[in-house]
């Protein structure tokens, strides 16, 4: 256990945390921290402990069962699976109303999830390749713009705000199969900046544990809602009405209404589950990809000879003339299957800044157990919090 105060909880231990990184630093970065500062609330041992509780109230509602090991977290992700926690479901709500594949379980998750699983098969995504590529040659050429004349340097930019226009083109291109230009326009679209006002209200309603928000934010996210609805349900009438053919490329919405279709008939589609899961993976989409590609940019520049391997795979995958990549891959999808060592850098980005990681709700009788020390940990009342950020960093 952490040094503890009556009064403040953990607090002072989240406000050391805050102070050493900027306002919006991601929570899962707390994991990394408090593994590489142990020492200074755990003077006393030679390693982080494999599990850590945190009291963090009134910040977050349910005191924190933290995993630090990975024969631990296995525990109650794989051992045995714990439901999602009430928290992580709390959060979605104001987008879906809980109807989204985020934060079903059980037999209903497993159901959405093989509806949804042929969208993300390596055919489908192979199929959509060449509307990819479109994308990302207008994000290709912004970067260009940005870059200086004659080699040199230009202005500083923000990387994230091209990434997110970039990987909202494509999750929006995946699931509805439509073009927004968000590259290219000069302002972010209606349904871009309903969603990003969605989730800070959501963060905002997250950060307390009275889990309300004042009056004019709740009319806020019943206006982006309605906002992203009217964005988003043309599309769906526009499928039901041209008719759910097979076809081959396969969208998350086209997937969504065929299945309900066969279950439930057209004329009794349920709109809510159908936009919910759609704000689903518009959000979860482009949100995490977007800082994935920042930090797959910052790695290869710090490893340079990395960078010299990947340039050098794609001049022998690709051809020596960038120009022609493009249209290569977009007549041969099937060659990205052989730049292998440019999938590792990506693997090795994801292991290194892994963007989220399960919150679990504890059980009665469900205790966490180190088969070093034979100690048990209780989880019933806790938020069992996978620390995976952190132990990748672990030597």
């Amino acid at each position: 256990m952490l040094p503890h105060s009556w009064i403040m909880g953990h607090l002072p231990i989240m406000f050391g945390f805050r102070k050493e990184y900027p306002g919006d630093i991601n929570i899962g970065t707390f994991h990394p921290w408090i593994i590489n500062n142990y020492q200074r609330y755990f003077p006393e041992m030679d390693h982080c402990p494999p599990v850590i509780y945190l009291d963090l109230w009134p910040v977050l509602k349910a005191p924190i069962v933290a995993a630090y090991k990975n024969t631990i977290a296995a525990q109650f992700t794989q051992t045995k699976n714990l439901d999602k926690h009430q928290i992580s479901l709390d959060f979605m709500y104001p987008l879906t109303k809980g109807l989204d594949i985020a934060t079903l379980q059980g037999d209903e998750w497993k159901k959405w999830r093989g509806w949804f699983n042929p969208g993300f098969s390596s055919r489908n995504v192979s199929s959509m390749v060449p509307d990819l590529i479109e994308e990302i040659k207008d994000f290709a050429d912004n970067l260009q713009q940005k870059a200086g004349s004659n080699g040199s340097w230009g202005r500083m930019f923000q990387l994230r705000n091209m990434t997110t226009a970039l990987t909202f083109d494509i999750i929006v291109r995946a699931v509805l199969d439509e073009r927004l230009h968000e590259q290219t326009n000069t302002t972010a679209g209606p349904l871009r900046m309903a969603l990003a006002d969605q989730l800070r209200l959501m963060g905002i309603r997250q950060a307390f544990s009275f889990g309300y928000l004042f009056p004019w934010q709740n009319k806020a996210v019943d206006r982006n809602n309605r906002i992203v609805q009217h964005q988003l349900q043309p599309n769906i009438v526009r499928s039901l009405e041209t008719g759910l053919k097979p076809s081959k490329k396969k969208t998350v919405l086209n997937l969504a209404l065929m299945h309900l279709a066969e279950e439930a008939g057209t004329d009794q589609l349920m709109m809510d589950t159908i936009l919910g899961n759609l704000k689903t993976f518009l959000v979860a989409g482009h949100e995490t990809t977007a800082s994935a590609l920042c930090f797959m940019f910052k790695v290869l520049q710090d490893n340079p000879d990395c960078m010299a391997k990947v340039r050098t795979e794609h001049d022998e995958v690709l051809g020596l003339d960038p120009d022609q990549a493009a249209d290569i891959l977009s007549k041969s999808p099937q060659l990205l299957g052989s730049l292998r060592y440019t999938h590792a850098v990506t693997k090795e980005t994801l292991r290194l800044y892994q963007l989220a990681s399960t919150m679990r709700g504890g059980e009665p009788e469900f205790h966490l157990s180190d088969a070093t020390t034979g100690l048990q940990y209780p989880t019933e009342g806790f938020l069992v919090w996978d620390g995976g950020p952190g132990m990748q960093h672990i030597t």
